[in-house]
C-alpha cells in the first residue's frame, strides 16, 4: 500500500512539473491587411497570409484604376507588388508593365519569406508602381496591420 501511494504521488508530480515547462509557444500571426488609396487614381487593397505548408506569408493584392483612362502599373522584376528589402537580381527580364482599363482591377500574389515579413519594423511597406498617361512613374507605399 505503501508504494502504491508513493507511486501516484510521484506520477502527480511529474504531470505537475511537466506542465510547468519553461517552454512557451509563441503564436504567429497569421493575417495581415492593408489599403491605400491615391485620390481618384488608383486604390491599392492587400491580405498577406501564413502559408504553413511553404513557411511564407502569401501577400494578395487587389489593383484597381479609379480613373478615366488606362493605367500602367510597372512590374518590379516580375511582380505587381513588391515590398521593403526586396533582394533583386541584377537583371530582370520581364514586361515592363500591365495595362489597367478605366474602372478595372486586376489580382496579384505574391509570396515573402518569413524572416523578409518585417511587418512589425516601421520601415516594412508594400508597394506599387504605376504610370498615368506621360505624366512619369509614380509610387505608392503602404504598411500592412495584424487583423
Amino acid at each position: 500500500m505503501k508504494k502504491v501511494t508513493v507511486l501516484i504521488i510521484s506520477a502527480v508530480i511529474v504531470v505537475f512539473l511537466a506542465s510547468c515547462g519553461t517552454t512557451q509557444s509563441v503564436k504567429k500571426t497569421e493575417k495581415y491587411t492593408g489599403f491605400v488609396s491615391e485620390e481618384n487614381i488608383l486604390e491599392v487593397e492587400a491580405e498577406a497570409i501564413w502559408n504553413k505548408e511553404e513557411n511564407v506569408y502569401d501577400v494578395t493584392a487587389t489593383i484597381t484604376n479609379l480613373t478615366d483612362e488606362m493605367i500602367q502599373i510597372i512590374f518590379d522584376c516580375g511582380a505587381l507588388i513588391s515590398y521593403t528589402g526586396k533582394v533583386r537580381p541584377e537583371i530582370c527580364d520581364t514586361a515592363y508593365s500591365q495595362g489597367l482599363e478605366a474602372g478595372q482591377s486586376t489580382k496579384t500574389t505574391i509570396k515573402i519569406k518569413e524572416e523578409d515579413f518585417k511587418v512589425n519594423n516601421e520601415d516594412f511597406m508594400l508597394f506599387v508602381e504605376y504610370e498615368v498617361a506621360d505624366s512619369g512613374v509614380s509610387k505608392m507605399g503602404f504598411q500592412l496591420r495584424a487583423r
